[in-house]
């Protein structure tokens, strides 16, 4: 009795050993098996999904086809309202690469696009002393936004006036020790007298005493406007005690 069940214990232990052979092998099999999948397909499964990857984030940059929402007008800044040079540098931000429409007194003068960051340049030639300046934005919907507000640059090239009434004439003796200069310029334009900063008067007249080192004086004269245009003369005076 004893015999039959030790025989019976022994061939279940067979089998167990038998089913844990059987099922190592499977694993092993299975194992090597997708190891050689991916040796051999490895390389084409990364281009196919790096290819993947790719043309994701491409069709992310397409507008989509029901996008009917107009952008905000652009902004500008770092903007000159008088120059001298009619050449005009524009710097702005809008949306990211949208196309960038500017008009110059109601006409068409320049198309520019974005970057990615909304930020844009051009340069534009200004046409007359007065001039508006407005731009447009365009996604790449096809959407416009409204104008910008209406920026109104101004080119003066002519240099300012600058008459001199006292002294008068360019060259001569003095003997004092003080000179007053008179004179008359723009009203909103910079005075200098040999680097001297001069106050006008409300209506661009001004007076400055200078004083004169023994010998010869060369005294500049230079009247400055918003623009940069400048206006210079020079008196020589001999100082003599």
């Amino acid at each position: 009795m004893k015999a039959s069940r030790h025989y019976k214990r022994s061939r279940l232990a067979r089998k167990e050993v038998i089913r844990n052979v059987r099922r190592t092998l499977f694993f092993g099999i299975l194992t090597l098996a997708l190891l050689i999948f991916i040796i051999f397909s490895g390389p084409a499964l990364l281009v196919k999904l790096a290819s993947f990857l790719g043309e994701l984030r491409s069709s992310s940059l397409i507008a989509e086809p029901n996008d009917t929402s107009p952008p905000a007008p652009p902004q500008f800044f770092n903007l000159t309202k008088i120059l001298k040079d009619p050449e005009f540098k524009i710097e702005g931000d809008s949306e990211s690469e949208a196309k960038i429409i500017i008009f110059l007194n109601g006409r068409l003068v320049k198309e520019v696009t974005a970057d990615k960051e909304g930020a844009f340049t051009a340069t534009i030639t200004l046409t007359g002393e007065r001039n508006e300046v407005t731009l447009r934005a365009e996604d790449q919907a096809g959407n416009q936004s409204p104008e910008s507000e209406k920026t109104i640059i101004f080119l003066d090239q002519k240099p300012p006036e600058l008459e001199i009434i006292s002294p008068e004439g360019n060259e001569f003796i003095w003997q004092d020790k003080q000179i007053l200069f008179r004179g008359q310029t723009e009203t909103e334009a910079l005075l200098f007298i040999n680097d001297h900063r001069v106050i006008l008067s409300q209506t661009g007249s001004f007076e400055y005493n200078y004083s004169l080192s023994p010998g010869n004086n060369l005294i500049k004269i230079v009247a400055e406007d918003r623009a940069g245009n400048s206006t210079e003369t020079e008196v020589k005076i001999n100082y003599q005690p």
